[in-house]
């Protein structure tokens, strides 16, 4: 999947700079730069889009899975374009799975997972989400 994703220097979601999709061989300090955020509401946006809402995440590398995610107090809002890609990692499955934005909020309701996603684009213009698994 190639995306344009988010990056700043403590995977912040607030950040503005663009980079490349984590490609499958990147360090844990590479992937550690692009943003994630917490997921926390959904609700519809004008046009198909949604309106997310939630808690910017960070990647920590180390420790006994490698990383383990670090996420802030306050919250953050999002728009996620109408069409953006969504993958989602439902546990039952253990595989990645695309999802209709539509049907995101019903799936996080049932999330039993971390519920972040890695950012694609920035905070007002979304393109993509990605779930991050995370034993």
């Amino acid at each position: 999947m190639s995306v344009t994703l988010l990056a700043s220097g403590c995977g912040s979601a607030g950040s503005s700079t663009s980079a490349p999709a984590p490609a499958q061989n990147e360090s844990c300090a590479q992937k550690a730069g692009h943003a994630f955020i917490q997921v926390s509401q959904v609700v519809p946006a004008a046009g198909g889009g949604l309106t997310v809402t939630g808690n910017a995440a960070t990647m920590i590398c180390g420790g006994p899975d490698d990383f383990h995610f670090s996420v802030a107090s306050g919250t953050e809002t999002g728009t996620v374009r109408p069409g953006a890609d969504i993958e989602v990692f439902p546990l039952q499955k253990m595989a990645e799975e695309k999802i209709a934005a539509g049907k995101l909020a019903s799936y996080l309701a049932t999330d039993q997972d971390t519920k972040i996603f890695l950012i694609g684009g920035s905070l007002p213009a979304i393109s993509s989400l990605q779930e991050q698994f995370h034993p």
